[in-house]
């Protein structure tokens, strides 16, 4: 990895988002992304260990950390691959350029602890029908 560009740096996450929270924390209210500049091992910077899953530490080189302001523009060159969420990939060829802008005007995030403990408050989660998934195996009716 070269280059992290983050909407959110936090440190008390998982996956990607600390490597930039340990140095810059950034939330969602902040006016401000994090890019995060990553170096080989031997070319300076500072060692960094970090959560990437649950229980799963991983150490890796840092050049700099740096606020990005919202709406300022920041450039990648590839090789390399675009990920957005872990969901959607773009590949850089070598030499291709991308510019790269942190915004707040993306798809609504939710709090899930906040929705989840309103709804135990709330006793939304009692008394529902049986949860039927296909894509779990379940046909029909029948509980577990």
């Amino acid at each position: 990895m070269k280059t992290l560009v983050l909407t959110r740096a936090e440190p008390d996450a998982v996956g990607m988002s600390p490597l930039g929270g340990l140095l810059c924390p950034a939330g969602f209210a902040d006016d401000w992304g994090v890019r995060v500049d990553f170096c080989g091992h031997g070319e300076g910077g500072q060692l960094l260990r970090a959560p990437v899953s649950p229980g799963l530490f991983r150490s890796a080189h840092v050049r700099g950390a740096t606020r990005l302001p919202l709406g300022t523009p920041t450039f990648v060159e590839g090789p390399g691959i675009l990920a957005f969420d872990g969901d959607r990939e773009r590949a850089l060829a070598p030499g291709q350029r991308a510019t790269l802008t942190v915004t707040r005007t993306g798809p609504r995030v939710i709090d899930p602890r906040a929705v989840l403990r309103l709804a135990a408050e709330q006793g939304l989660m009692l008394e529902l029908p049986h949860w039927i998934d296909p894509y779990d195996g379940g046909t029909g009716g029948g509980c577990c």
